[in-house]
């Protein structure tokens, strides 16, 4: 079976590259902001709009750390022995985008839950399932 080659740089101008796995983050942050906005309006009483960005902001910030920190542990973690500051070298590239995977089947699982109706349930409802 043959795999296509595809170039992880969508373009570049200058010293400064998008790749696609950065465009996958915006995407999905910007969905998040977006579907948060939304359900704000149709369901008022919960979160507002300074909270969802609140939301988004450490949750990137927490994605980009988290997936670096990840990398160097698992991957580096000699190099980061012998050099600490080899955490900080971002422009060496480095980053495991499996931090998602968890809570994106935790969240899946919930919503197939026959007594789904409130995400604040739905933790409740997978340990009883169990």
């Amino acid at each position: 079976m043959h795999y296509p080659i595809i170039d992880p740089i969508i373009f570049s101008i200058g010293p400064v590259a998008l790749r696609w796995y950065g465009l996958m983050y915006l995407l999905g942050f910007a969905a998040v902001y977006w579907l948060g906005t939304r359900r704000m309006r149709t369901h008022p009483g919960g979160w507002d709009s300074e909270q969802i960005s609140d939301l988004v902001f450490y949750g990137a910030l927490g994605a980009v750390l988290g997936g670096r920190v990840g990398y160097v542990i698992f991957y580096n973690f000699s190099n980061f022995l012998a050099d600490p500051l080899y955490l900080f070298r971002v422009w060496e590239g480095g980053s495991v985008f499996l931090r998602p995977v968890a809570p994106c089947r935790a969240r899946l699982q919930c919503r197939r839950s026959p007594n789904y109706s409130n995400p604040r349930q739905c933790p409740n409802q997978v340990e009883r399932s169990s």
